[in-house]
């Protein structure tokens, strides 16, 4: 294990068109298959099931304070659910990405926790990093920050594959499956807008990342802990 201590100063597939009425959670697709009975007349459907998986999954507070509710990710779409009055989930706003979601995070700046609405904070294969927020006047995600650090695609050694948040909202890790990390520090300016610094790294040579996360240690700086695997002595056999 790894600590990382901050000094504060697409794939493709095939697409599957639903309309309203169908259930994103699975869809069912009826094919025409020619008959094998004496009769020309006679026909069969043959049923085929499709369940899009859920890959990503978050819960918070997005639309107000004190609210529950979850947002996930289905492919390259983007889902605020909220339980109604018999606990059943219903989807509030639903929104294309245009690309592949890899994580999701929820956070609050430092002295908002619980006192204001979450940010969202996506990592997809754009090669950037996205800080949203949930407008409940338009329904729909805005977008507040959108930060380029790499190339666009799933890459080994692009980050977009490990998100962490410090708990107490000042800044976040993003990570790759090897080598790179990066860290950014949120704030606030003068007109209480959230900002985003520019990138530091935190890269390691030679080692595949597992996971990562971000460790309450009160108001002290931000550290962020990781899990990885060393594999240069492996590599020079």
């Amino acid at each position: 294990m790894y600590l990382y201590h901050l000094s504060l100063g697409r794939p493709g597939g095939i697409q599957v068109p639903t309309d309203q009425k169908t259930p994103r959670s699975q869809l069912l697709l009826l094919d025409p298959a020619p008959s094998k009975g004496p009769s020309s007349s006679e026909s069969h459907l043959s049923a085929t099931f499709i369940v899009v998986v859920l890959q990503c999954a978050i819960y918070g507070s997005f639309s107000g304070p004190k609210t529950q509710e979850i947002i996930v990710s289905r492919g390259n779409l983007l889902e605020l659910l909220r339980p109604d009055e018999n606990g059943k989930m219903q989807i509030i706003c639903s929104t294309n990405v245009f690309g592949v979601i890899r994580a999701l995070s929820p956070f609050s700046l430092a002295g908002t926790v619980g006192k204001e609405k979450q940010y969202i904070i996506l990592a997809g294969d754009s090669g950037r990093i996205v800080i949203l927020e949930y407008n409940k006047d338009r329904n729909v995600f805005a977008k507040i920050h959108q930060e380029t650090f790499g190339k666009s695609g799933c890459r080994r050694i692009v980050p977009g594959q490990y998100l962490a948040v410090d708990p107490r909202g000042r800044a976040c890790m993003i990570g790759a499956v090897e080598k790179q990390k990066l860290v950014y520090v949120l704030n606030r300016d003068a007109a209480a807008k959230l900002t985003i610094s520019s990138p530091l790294e935190a890269h390691k040579s030679h080692n595949i990342v597992f996971s990562v996360c971000g460790l309450d240690n009160g108001f002290e700086n931000p550290i962020f802990a990781t899990i990885e695997l060393d594999y240069a002595d492996t590599d020079q056999v």
